[in-house]
């Protein structure tokens, strides 16, 4: 089968291979910067983790609750943003990219 460019509105067989491979590329290019954004976006939490000051009562319970409060302000803040815009983008690809049906 030789495949030429689109001449009619309806799709071709050629048409939905090439829509299907342009999905494909999409979502190998988003998964691989999704893992990069992943990546950055721990190495930026553990960078940034909260820790308690050598000067401070590590037994003191108000103590404790607000540093477990704060480590897990700290994990929901950075797994809401190394999640969220992947999905966003996955979501806007699915309508904006070719289906390959």
């Amino acid at each position: 089968m030789v495949c030429t460019a689109p001449t009619t509105r309806l799709p071709s067989p050629c048409q939905k291979l090439y829509a299907g491979q342009m999905t494909q590329t999409l979502f190998y290019i988003w998964l691989i910067a999704t893992l990069a954004w992943i990546a950055v976006v721990a190495l930026w939490a553990y960078n940034s983790w909260p820790h308690l000051p050598l000067d401070i009562s590590h037994n003191d319970p108000a103590t404790r609750a607000a540093f477990d409060s704060a480590v897990m302000l700290h994990a929901a803040k950075h797994a809401f943003i190394a999640l969220v815009p992947p999905m966003v983008l996955l979501v806007l690809f699915r309508f904006v990219a070719p289906s390959g049906k």
